[in-house]
């Protein structure tokens, strides 16, 4: 299998795109979504790891951001900011 391949397979576990994921995460999270997208995400999140931890993480900065005494956690911002760079260039994720 190639590498792009073993990618796509990855990207389509839980039977959504992780990109299309990534991009509906935060709306979920502030539940703005209707019923069947959220149902949508919630599956996807609890059946793909890497999109349960993109969803973690915003959880935690939202948590912290409300707390403005916490100092927000350097490792979920990297990983953030990393994934907003992937997606707004259109790159795959790594």
């Amino acid at each position: 299998m190639t590498p792009h391949a073993m990618l796509d397979m990855f990207r389509r576990k839980g039977g959504a795109r992780c990109i299309e994921i990534g991009r509906q995460i935060q709306t979920y999270l502030d539940d703005g979504l209707d019923p069947a997208s959220a149902a949508k995400v919630a599956s996807h999140l609890h059946a793909c790891r890497r999109c349960g931890l993109t969803a973690e993480d915003y959880r935690r900065l939202k948590s912290a951001l409300a707390e403005t005494s916490t100092p927000m956690p350097a490792e979920p911002l990297q990983r953030l900011q990393a994934l907003a760079a992937d997606l707004a260039t259109g790159d795959k994720p790594t």
